[in-house]
C-alpha cells in the first residue's frame, strides 16, 4: 500500500511536523517517518487518533474518497479481507435523514455484516457493542444519502454539551442529524438547505420526547 505519501499529504494539510503528528497520534517520530516511507504498518491506534480528527481513515488506506469525512463505499465493506474484521449487526429499523420516522421490527439476530475495524477508525473492542442502522431520506445530502447505513453506538447518559452527527428521538420521531447541544439549546441541523433548522430551547424544561440516542462513527454509501 502507498499509505506513506498520503499520510506526508495529510499531515501537510494539517500543517504539522513529524514531531507534532507523531505526539497526536501517540507514536514516536522515528515510527511516523517510516510510516511516510512506507516502511512500516499503520496500527489500529493510529487510525483511531487520526479518524477521531475527522479524516477519512479509509482514504488514508486506500486513496478512495476524501481526505476529511467518514464515509465508507460498500465496495470497500464487500471487497476487505483483513484480520481485524469484525461483524455488525444491521438493526431493522431506520433513522430518518427527512421529515422524521422511526420503523420497528424484530431485530435479525443473524443479520450481520463483515467489515474491517480500521476502516471505522476504531479499534475491535471500541466497535463492541455498535451496529449498522439504515438512512431514509435526503435532508442530509450529500453526506448521508438515502439508503445508506450508519455505523453507530448508543450514548447513555449523554453529556451536556455535543456536537457532531448523532441519531436522536425528537417527538417520537427518530432522527440522524448534526446537532450542537449546548446547556440553553439544543439545534438539529440538516445539511440539505430544502429542510430548516430545528431549535429546541431550554433544553431541561422542554415537553417534547427528546433523547440523543448514538453518535454515528461512520457511514457507508450504499449508492
Amino acid at each position: 500500500m502507498d499509505y506513506g505519501n498520503r499520510i506526508k499529504e495529510l499531515r501537510k494539510a494539517l500543517k504539522k511536523s513529524q514531531d507534532e503528528l507523531a505526539s497526536m497520534t501517540g507514536i514516536s517520530r522515528q515510527s511516523l517517518y517510516r510510516i511516510e516511507k512506507n516502511e512500516s504498518e499503520i496500527g489500529i491506534e493510529f487510525l483511531n487518533k487520526i479518524g477521531q480528527q475527522g479524516v477519512n481513515v479509509s482514504w488514508i488506506m486506500t486513496g478512495n474518497g476524501d481526505m476529511f469525512g467518514n464515509s465508507i463505499s460498500l465496495s470497500m465493506v464487500n471487497e476487505i479481507d483483513s484480520d481485524d474484521t469484525i461483524y455488525v449487526p444491521l438493526k431493522n429499523y431506520s433513522a430518518s435523514a427527512g421529515t422524521g420516522i422511526m420503523n420497528y421490527e424484530e431485530d435479525d439476530d443473524n443479520n450481520l455484516i463483515p467489515i474491517s475495524a480500521r476502516l471505522l477508525g476504531i479499534t475491535p473492542e471500541e466497535a463492541q457493542g455498535g451496529y449498522f442502522l439504515t438512512a431514509r431520506g435526503n435532508s442530509m445530502t450529500p453526506k448521508i444519502d438515502n439508503g445508506d447505513r450508519l455505523f453507530v453506538k448508543d450514548i447513555t447518559p449523554y453529556p451536556r454539551y455535543l456536537e457532531g452527527l448523532y441519531i436522536v428521538n425528537y417527538d417520537g420521531e427518530v432522527y440522524v442529524k448534526e446537532i450542537q447541544l449546548t446547556e440553553n439549546e439544543l439545534v438539529m441541523r440538516s445539511i440539505n438547505k430544502d429542510y430548516k433548522d430545528i431549535v429546541i430551547p431550554n433544553v431541561e424544561e422542554t415537553d417534547i420526547q427528546l433523547n440523543i440516542i448514538a453518535k454515528v462513527w461512520a457511514i457507508i454509501k450504499i449508492g
